[in-house]
């Protein structure tokens, strides 16, 4: 399964997607959590949601 994660795009997508969802889902929930919950370093995670906000700075 992790290998079709790091050659698929779209999952690759919808991945990160799901990691800045469920940090902004509860007010409980740390870079730290997130990271041992998804098996990524904090870095990665942060990394992804300002790339997430850039996107939706350009859509919107």
């Amino acid at each position: 399964m992790m290998i079709r994660i790091e050659s698929d795009p779209l999952l690759k997508k919808l991945q990160r997607q799901d990691v800045v969802a469920y940090y902004y889902d509860s007010k409980s929930v740390t870079w730290v959590k997130v990271a041992q919950q998804f098996h990524i370093s904090e870095r990665t995670a942060q990394a992804w949601r300002v790339e997430i906000k850039h996107i939706l700075g350009a859509v919107l």
